[in-house]
């Protein structure tokens, strides 16, 4: 069976391309950030951490972090946020949900 991706072609600065794809995908994230968020809180409860305030701070502290590494890309990212109405720190953790849950249930791991 072949699946096919939906495409979208954006033009533009990072923040009005991000915009563009926030808004022309919006259910789509939303869909994927309810799902992920459901999966890291299951993840987390049966590993003894309560509650996803953890994982959001560690989230936010990575995305922080991008504005160094990738400046643009940390403004493409808020801004596809920003155009589907979701939280950008939510949409970032959920979308490096394994290495940020990592930092919570590994912690002083390599």
């Amino acid at each position: 069976m072949k699946m096919e991706l939906p495409q979208l072609t954006v033009s533009g600065s990072p923040e009005e391309m991000g915009r563009q794809y926030g808004a022309a995908f919006k259910d789509l994230i939303a869909e994927f950030v309810e799902q992920r968020m459901g999966a890291v809180a299951e993840h987390l409860a049966e590993r003894g951490h309560g509650g996803t305030g953890p994982l959001y701070e560690a989230g936010e502290a990575c995305l922080d972090l991008l504005r160094d590494f990738d400046a643009d890309g940390r403004r493409e990212h808020v801004s596809i946020a920003e155009g589907a109405g979701v939280d950008p720190v939510r949409l970032y953790t959920v979308a490096n949900m394994t290495d940020i849950r990592d930092i919570i249930t590994l912690p002083g791991e390599p």
